[in-house]
């Protein structure tokens, strides 16, 4: 039966690779969905952690317990895993029934906030615990299984075990990250694993059920763990689990400043760690068996690895340099996305395999020797619990102490010293082999090279923010560290630049910056200021409002800044966040002085349910949705819980940035919100942040202008150049009739906490740069396009003649039509139009060589005169020009001149008319033309509500263009006509 049962190890490795991968895919997808309940990605991974640990080790514990009465542990096994495949199976609707249950009765009946964070823990906990106590008892089933076939060789089944285990974990966690969770969503992550499980039981129960209980071997009569080696080597078991996972907290957010902190970064970081378990098992196995002193080979290992991790620190530095050198060589491209990846995962294994080497040797060196000594197999299930113990107590003491007191390297010189601990402590027991001189003369240099490294390697604030894994090359450093601190969720710092700006930032990614009041507001400014200041001047009578992120706090001195405000809630889950903002001094000083602010430490959900307060204003401002975590807050889940902490008529206002993303990511999040609201408004900030203003009311268009009569309001508006009604009114850029058409036929599904389409694109679109900028085009459209589709009655710009920089100071320009560069039109070409224009119909010369550019001339004053002056200033323009020398344009140019009115003056069949014969007759048309007269026939027939020239335009330009090629304008229009009758 024994030689019978060798020929199927393999198959028993292989099971349990697959155990290992569907593990792991628990481990990751546990970690999406406790966050959904814990509020923050970090918060999850260490609940997820322990409770994956603390379960395991009770399960190893309690197998150790009953081991010798199993008859066929093999058959246990598979039983295990089929109750765990069923777990899975299931588990995304047991998660649904208990995360209702705590958000819509539990919480709410909860008056503390401790009390809250308790009892979401501890039905988290409930969750997880099951499925992790089932799990740990996997590998001491296993492991008892094939040592009853071959008990000489332990030492070589419990490295290939542990090896075959984590290798398939490796698999798992970058499967699932890079591939699963975005295929099938977590609910299909989840049932996939179960399966695994599943087939596991079908593959493994026919073999187990041809073993027979006397497979077992004798039990050795020295059952005990009282003895001094046992004890001491299950101390050692706990120590190296403590100091791995000391090092594992402190690498992933030290190297999260080097790789980001996506969920991709995280996920590779993970799997960099496991491999080196693996590895290390590996190498270890076909050794074990014949090294004649095992424990002091054992000592060695734990020494060594002191060294090799404290060492990780003066290479993290290094670590910096590559990443520059690898984000400047790549190409913005899918492959170049994949290399980075790639090259991020080698960065992380460099740093992490060399320790974790050695630590995948630690179990079944210490394991091997307890079996030598002649203990029974519990001591396998005895070593695996105290190792996961050590895990856990590791986990905790990590990030709740020595972290946010003394920071990550504080993590790697405490766990080094473990390690170097644990290795003298055996040195000093089993010394009898090697000299005693030689054996003290080791353990001293290994703590002199600690020592040394720890000193001497100091990390530079500022590379550390520098954001290189964002960014690319390292510049010379032109900034000075104001705040610097490793929090329990991420590693906070504040710069003050040389041009005297300040910055926050979040593992190295920037949140907000400000600039000194001798130069012009920064961006950021502006998207913070208009987040206060925006919904405001929608709902004037607002009183209480819910501020979701700290930021800089500038949002919450804006909102202050009105005196009507009677409270604000800013709800940050960082501290650090909210210390390190105090930075920007007088600036946000109301959001710490004013009595009317209230700051709390939590996440959003677990505050709005059990604050019990509804609010006539939420703002939500997070940073990137590619930053692990972020994207929870851009899902119909969120938007459904937010508006229900909305009092009737409230204001929901969402930031969401335009760049390092693509229009399909903001089609996700905004067919998410649709979901949830009646309606909502976007407007634009500068030229790459929206506000999206929503409200299960109908959002108006007309402004408040009272806003502006409160001198503080005011003052903070002025900053940003914000001196009016109108300077809001022009930043609008559509509504949920006008913009929803569009959205809805870009082919991106709706963003969800359990589908997480932006979680797993933003990153991609982050590494490519790209952009969903093109949206704010909409502003500058050859033709008035917002006030000939959207509200008719919006409001014209205010004239801020001299006030030329952006975007949004030249729409604002009445008397800007010449001072501007702009597009594909510059200030040569518009000088140019002017002089054409000029002699042709003003002074009637006959030039002909002036005459052969009117046409072009034309255009090119239609198109920056008719968009951005109002219908009475443009139409007034082209009336002036008529009582000039009409006559001596041709009949072509003509019909130019009259389409270039008629949309001054929104009429609109004659304006269908002539760009439709234009479009159909005209010879030799540029490509701004043929874009410019489908625009104008296709807004004309849209408003005349008549399609049946869009057909004919959408079929010609298609003919040439791809759809994705067309002008956003274009695509506009035709998502407009053709959406279906119940989308606008």
């Amino acid at each position: 039966m024994t030689q019978s049962l060798q020929s199927y190890k393999p198959l028993l490795y292989i099971l349990f690779f697959l155990s290992g991968f569907s593990g792991l895919i628990y481990e990751s997808i546990w970690s999406h969905y406790i966050k959904l309940m814990l509020g923050h990605a970090a918060y999850a991974q260490t609940l997820v952690l322990v409770i994956f640990m603390g379960g395991m080790a009770l399960g190893a514990w309690l197998v150790s317990r009953i081991s010798i009465r199993i008859k066929n542990p093999l058959m246990a096994y598979a039983v295990v895993e089929a109750i765990v495949g069923l777990f899975g199976i299931f588990f995304h609707q047991e998660f649904i029934w208990i995360k209702q249950l705590v958000f819509s009765s539990l919480l709410p009946a909860i008056d503390s906030a401790t009390a809250a964070q308790v009892a979401k823990w501890f039905c988290a906990a409930l969750l997880l615990l099951p499925q992790s106590i089932l799990l740990g008892t996997t590998f001491p089933l296993m492991s008892t299984a094939i040592i009853r076939l071959n008990p000489e060789r332990s030492g070589y089944t419990l490295g290939m075990l542990y090896f075959s285990n984590s290798i398939g974990a490796v698999l798992g966690v970058l499967v699932s990250g890079f591939y699963l969770i975005e295929a099938v969503g977590l609910p299909g992550t989840s049932f996939t694993a179960g399966l695994i499980n599943i087939v596991i039981l079908v593959l493994l129960a026919p073999l187990a059920r041809r073993l027979s209980s006397g497979n077992a071997i004798a039990a050795s009569k020295n059952q005990t763990t009282a003895d001094p080696t046992t004890r001491l080597l299950l101390i050692i078991a706990f120590i190296t689990g403590m100091a791995s996972f000391l090092y594992e907290i402190a690498w992933i957010r030290m190297l999260s400043l080097v790789l980001g902190s996506s969920n991709q970064a995280f996920e590779l970081m993970l799997s960099a760690f496991i491999l080196g378990l693996a590895l290390g098992s590996f190498y270890i196995r076909h050794r074990v068996d014949k090294i004649k002193d095992v424990l002091v080979y054992l000592a060695s290992v734990q020494i060594l690895m002191a060294v090799a991790a404290t060492a990780t620190l003066p290479l993290y530095m290094y670590s910096f340099d590559i990443m520059a050198l690898l984000r400047s060589a790549l190409t913005y491209t899918n492959a170049g996305y994949v290399i980075f990846n790639f090259g991020s995962h080698l960065i992380a294994s460099s740093v992490m395999v060399p320790a974790t080497f050695l630590a995948g040797m630690t179990l079944p060196l210490i394991t091997h020797a307890l079996l030598r000594l002649g203990k029974s197999e519990s001591s396998i299930g005895w070593v695996y619990a105290s190792n996961t113990l050590g895990a856990i107590t590791g986990i905790i003491i990590g990030i709740n102490l020595l972290m946010p007191l003394s920071g990550t390297k504080s993590l790697i010189i405490v766990g080094g010293l473990l390690d170097l601990f644990a290795g003298i402590a055996l040195i000093m027991v089993f010394r009898k082999t090697i000299p005693r001189t030689l054996n003290y003369g080791v353990a001293a240099l290994a703590a002199l090279v600690v020592i040394i490294t720890f000193s001497f390697t100091q990390f530079d604030k500022a590379i550390l923010s520098s954001g290189v894994y964002r960014y690319g090359p390292l510049i010379s450093p032109d900034r000075e560290s104001l705040f610097y601190r490793d929090g329990k969720t991420a590693t906070i710092a504040v710069n003050r630049f040389k041009s005297g700006k300040i910055s926050i930032e979040t593992n190295g990614k920037t949140d907000a910056s400000i600039n000194p009041d001798d130069k012009p507001s920064s961006a950021d400014e502006i998207t913070m200021a208009l987040s206060a200041a925006l919904p405001l001047a929608i709902k004037p009578d607002a009183r209480n409002v819910a501020n979701i992120g700290m930021g800089s706090g500038m949002t919450v001195q804006t909102l202050l800044a009105s005196k009507s405000i009677e409270r604000v809630d800013t709800i940050e889950i960082e501290q650090a966040m909210v210390d390190g903002a105090k930075f920007f001094g007088k600036r946000v000083d109301r959001a710490y002085s004013d009595p009317r602010s209230f700051i709390h430490i939590d996440d959003a959900k677990s505050f709005f349910s059990t604050n019990k307060n509804t609010f006539d204003i939420i703002v939500s401002e997070p940073s990137n949705p590619w930053v692990s975590g972020v994207a929870s807050l851009f899902t119909e889940e969120f938007y459904y819980d937010v508006q229900r902490y909305l009092n009737p008529g409230g204001i929901f206002v969402q930031w969401l940035q335009l760049y390092e993303t693509n229009l399909n990511n903001v089609a996700s999040v905004l067919k998410a919100l649709d979901k949830q609201f009646s309606d909502y408004a976007i407007y634009n900030t500068d030229n790459a942040n929206i506000l999206i203003v929503a409200s299960n009311d109908s959002i108006s268009r007309h402004l408040d202008t009272s806003l502006f009569d409160d001198a503080d309001m005011a003052k903070e508006l002025k900053r940003v150049n914000v001196e009016s009604i109108a300077d809001l009114n022009i930043r609008w850029l559509g509504n949920k009739a006008t913009l929803s058409p569009f959205f809805s036929e870009i082919g991106a599904p709706v963003n969800s906490d359990y589908f997480p389409f932006l979680s797993y694109q933003s990153p991609k679109s982050f590494f490519k740069k790209e952009t969903a900028v093109e949206l704010t085009n909409l502003h500058t459209a050859p033709i008035p396009l917002l006030a000939t589709v959207g509200d008719k009655t919006i409001p014209e710009g205010a004239s801020t003649e001299g006030k030329k920089l952006d975007i949004y100071n030249y729409l604002r320009a009445a008397n800007a039509t010449i001072n501007f560069d702009f597009g594909s039109i510059n200030q040569d070409q518009v000088r140019h139009a002017a002089i054409v224009i000029e002699r042709a119909l003003v002074r009637c010369e006959e030039d002909p060589v002036q005459k052969g550019y009117i046409r072009d001339a034309l255009l090119t004053l239609a198109m920056i005169i008719n968009p951005y002056k109002g219908e009475q200033q443009a139409s007034s323009f082209w009336d002036q020009l008529q009582e000039g020398c009409i006559s001596m344009l041709s009949k072509t140019n003509r019909q130019w001149f009259d389409l270039h009115s008629a949309i001054s003056k929104k009429e609109f069949t004659r304006t269908s008319n002539i760009a439709i014969n234009l479009f159909n007759n005209a010879e030799a048309l540029q490509e701004k033309e043929v874009f410019y007269l489908a625009a104008a026939a296709l807004a004309a027939d849209y408003v005349n509500n008549d399609h049946r020239n869009a057909y004919r335009i959408a079929a010609e330009l298609y003919k040439t263009y791809r759809h994705e090629e067309l002008p956003i304008y274009i695509r506009y229009l035709l998502a407009l006509i053709f959406a279906p009758s119940d989308s606008t």
